[in-house]
């Protein structure tokens, strides 16, 4: 679930969350995208999450899945995230799964917002 917005200048910048840190496709980061000119359509690409997150198995708010490769996945992934242009950076919000609990006698990753600050490129 994408997120993008302009800044004064007509450059478009998008916010996403990005599978490509892990080479097995599961675990997931948030990047940013800026554009390079206004218009250009070419961006240059910043990871703005200091840490993966594994949606596939081991969540705590997860009743469970019919793979057993995937135990306990993430119902639900991204659906709580936004960017805002101000003069001077770009500023994400997200969820991830990075922390982890225990509940109910099972332990597990659990959603957590975070927010961050980019300089504007």
């Amino acid at each position: 679930m994408p997120f993008a917005a302009y800044d004064a200048e007509g450059r478009l910048h998008v916010g996403f969350f990005d599978r490509a840190y892990d080479l097995a496709n599961h675990k997931y980061g948030y990047t940013l995208a800026s554009e390079v000119t206004p218009g250009s359509l070419q961006f240059t690409f910043q990871r703005v999450s200091t840490a993966l997150s594994e949606p596939t198995r081991d969540n705590l708010a997860s009743r469970g899945g019919p793979n057993p490769d995937f135990p306990f996945p993430a119902a639900s992934v991204g659906d709580y995230s936004a960017i805002a242009v101000t003069p001077d950076a770009v500023v994400a919000y997200w969820t991830d799964l990075r922390n982890t609990a225990c509940r109910g006698g099972r332990c597990g990753y659990r959603q957590d917002a975070y927010f961050a600050s980019v300089p504007n490129p």
